[in-house]
């Protein structure tokens, strides 16, 4: 449990400092996190441990939560990353949205990093955007369901902390 007291963070009433990093490109067109072409996900996990982080923050954008589409074969390199296959597909496929995002947090789970998922855009090629948690075309109420979404699935994922 973490708690904050006379500002200093604390994880089962030890000292606790956060060393994050951001994971882009899961918000963005390509759908998944830079990187996966070249290497696996679980080598650039490694990397992040490895350096002394052990925080990681996820970005997605609201309309690939609201749509759950495959994710983008071309996006990565199926034999680094076959755990992105959809294996009951019938043709060569990419799992959905979110369980690519639940693969990333239990492959971060494995290596002790602590997850914060965030919701970077609106759409995948808003950029930068209005400014807004929403818009004409995700109104607000969308928004919270989405978030609905997000928190369903992944309420049980015990690195997921923000």
């Amino acid at each position: 449990a973490f708690e904050a007291r006379d500002g200093e963070l604390f994880a089962n009433g030890q000292p606790f400092l956060l060393r994050g990093i951001n994971w882009f490109g899961s918000e963005s067109e390509l759908s998944v996190p830079y990187g996966l072409r070249e290497r696996s996900i679980g080598d650039l996990l490694d990397v992040v441990t490895d350096s002394g982080f052990n925080a990681l923050r996820l970005l997605f954008n609201w309309r690939s939560v609201q749509a759950n589409r495959e994710t983008p074969v071309p996006s990565f390199r199926p034999s680094l990353n076959p755990e992105l296959l959809d294996d009951s597909a019938a043709i060569i496929a990419g799992i959905p949205y979110l369980a690519m995002l639940r693969v990333l947090v239990r492959k971060a789970a494995e290596r002790g990093l602590l997850v914060l998922l965030t919701n970077h855009r609106l759409t995948p090629t808003a950029w930068p955007g209005n400014g807004l948690w929403y818009s004409s075309e995700i109104p607000e109420r969308q928004v919270l369901r989405n978030w609905e979404v997000i928190s369903s699935a992944f309420c049980n994922e015990w690195n997921v902390f923000a």
